[in-house]
């Protein structure tokens, strides 16, 4: 069954990935690394100095606090802002690279009652202009310049086509580096998201029991549906299901600590050890409130600008 989701003001489109001469892939983890920032005790700690030698001696560590202050200046407060309207202002020019978009392009027209000097030297024409301008523009990609009968028919072009580029020795594109590149590893949607939704879970009730948050979380498919999260006291049944909901939530709570740690130093998504400061859930859930608080507003305006129009 299909469903038409309604596409808000404030959801991405494709066009935001792509401009004249500056483009960046669809990648949901922009978003994580966006969402993890959020939660990260080192990224809070940065929004609330003047300056880098004041993160410095509350961070102890002038070489770390030089790390996370870039992370500050270069992502701006992704507190205040919807994450389209700050991918717009920062994320596309973090992520995204100075290239066109590599497409297959026209280079010449060879017409078969054109004078061969004269079609020599038009080809040359278009091949000069295109070497100078749209294969710089487009990163300098490895291509083939291939003459296409147009009067075969497609089926036997593309049979031809497919030929021709399996000839072609496999070669990852030449494109240049973005100023943040995301890591590729085999962190998964499902536990980054998972992970985010127990920090919000452990914020908004801090002196609950572990497994409750997790329970709220949806931690684990199977034994959440054993446990109430709400119940007042613990049924002794149901002991072993406590048990490994609370040892399930806790590692995922230090994977998820390390991953936004090193957001804030520039690595994600990544579970290497950093320094770090350990979270205080009640001080993230006051600063979650108050950004879910403001997003409403935001999304609010949102909407009004795109009545008005």
């Amino acid at each position: 069954m299909t469903t038409n989701r309604k596409r808000e003001a404030w959801h991405l489109k494709s066009d935001d990935f792509d401009r004249k001469k500056r483009h960046a892939k669809q990648d949901w983890r922009f978003q994580m690394y966006f969402e993890y920032l959020r939660i990260s005790p080192s990224y809070l700690l940065a929004t609330q100095c003047e300056n880098v030698d004041e993160l410095a001696a509350k961070l102890g560590n002038a070489g770390d606090a030089a790390l996370v202050w870039q992370i500050y200046c270069d992502f701006g407060n992704v507190f205040n802002s919807l994450y389209r309207r700050w991918w717009l202002k920062k994320g596309f020019y973090l992520f995204g690279v100075e290239a066109a978009r590599p497409r297959v392009t026209t280079i010449a027209h060879l017409h078969g009652a054109t004078p061969t000097n004269e079609l020599a030297e038009k080809s040359c024409q278009s091949l000069q202009r295109y070497v100078s301008h749209n294969h710089v523009q487009q990163g300098r990609q490895d291509c083939l310049l291939v003459s296409i009968p147009v009067g075969l028919s497609k089926a036997a072009a593309f049979k031809q086509l497919r030929i021709l580029l399996d000839a072609v020795p496999p070669k990852a594109p030449s494109m240049p580096k973005a100023p943040y590149e995301i890591e590729d590893n085999k962190l998964q949607f499902s536990r980054l998201k998972t992970g985010m939704r127990l920090a919000y879970m452990r914020s908004a009730r801090p002196n609950d029991e572990v497994w409750r948050a997790a329970v709220r979380a949806k931690v684990s498919k199977v034994s959440h549906t054993k446990l109430d999260p709400n119940a007042p006291r613990k049924d002794p049944a149901n002991a072993d299901a406590r048990r490994v909901m609370t040892i399930m939530a806790s590692k995922l709570m230090r994977d998820t600590h390390l991953i936004a740690e090193n957001a804030a130093r520039g690595r994600f998504p990544c579970l290497s050890a950093c320094p770090s400061i350990p979270f205080s859930y009640e001080k993230l859930g006051i600063k979650l409130k108050e950004v879910m608080a403001n997003e409403k507003l935001l999304k609010q305006a949102e909407e009004q600008k795109l009545k008005k129009v």
